[in-house]
């Protein structure tokens, strides 16, 4: 599953280092070119995502010794699929991967939309799979609340969708609708399982944000 998830990113940094003219021969030991690769790239860690979905609702309770790697894998998943300029803002040090490189070009299978709400659900399914308990003990507490601050930043982001680049993200209206309830229905599975134990900070975040969303639907205004 793990080498499913990481297919994009393995499919980028190939594309990106062989040369134009070499793109459609197969690499050496293997079965696709590059270009071939790119084409089926999303997909298979699309894929991956649905066995991993599988996978946590197969999950039991003697199996949560792997809670930790659980939530590693989801949130790994979830951080390279959100756009560069979040993951920018949110980590800056970990986003080297897929910035901008003058000679080789740009990644870009990240802005899938489609690619991106599926990663939010699983991330959801991740945190209710685990419960609080491992959610949020030592290393996988940091990685939920980066996780939800992630999430939050993507539902930001749809709502304001009408100014941001049009080349930004790949997908449709109705993607960008499968974002953002994905982004809300995820906050909420994090607010019933780890809210008591959320760090304000984190807390903080999901309540500006969601004040937001809400203030800019016709009609509506916050109590208070």
């Amino acid at each position: 599953v793990e080498l499913m998830l990481a297919f994009p990113s393995a499919a980028e940094a190939r594309y990106l280092s062989t040369k134009p003219r070499l793109r459609s021969e197969p690499i050496k030991n293997g079965a696709l070119s590059p270009n071939s690769a790119m084409i089926v790239a999303n997909e298979v860690k699309y894929c991956g995502l649905e066995l991993f979905g599988l996978v946590l609702s197969a999950t039991n309770t003697s199996s949560l010794v792997h809670g930790g790697r659980i939530i590693r894998i989801a949130y790994n998943s979830l951080q390279s699929c959100c756009s560069y300029a979040l993951r920018r803002s949110i980590d800056p040090v970990g986003t080297p991967a897929i910035r901008a490189d003058g000679k080789r070009g740009r990644r870009w299978l990240h802005d899938s939309l489609h690619l991106r709400s599926k990663s939010v659900k699983v991330f959801g399914s991740a945190i209710l799979t685990t419960g609080p308990s491992v959610a949020l003990a030592s290393e996988g507490g940091s990685l939920v609340a980066k996780g939800l601050v992630f999430v939050s930043g993507c539902l930001l982001e749809q709502t304001n969708a009408a100014d941001a680049d049009p080349e930004a993200d790949w997908g449709t209206l109705m993607d960008r609708i499968e974002v953002a309830s994905a982004c809300a229905d995820t906050l909420n599975i994090a607010i019933a399982v780890t809210g008591p134990y959320l760090e304000s900070s984190t807390r903080s975040t999901i309540e500006s944000v969601t004040a937001t969303c809400l203030s800019d639907l016709p009609g509506y205004s916050i109590p208070g």
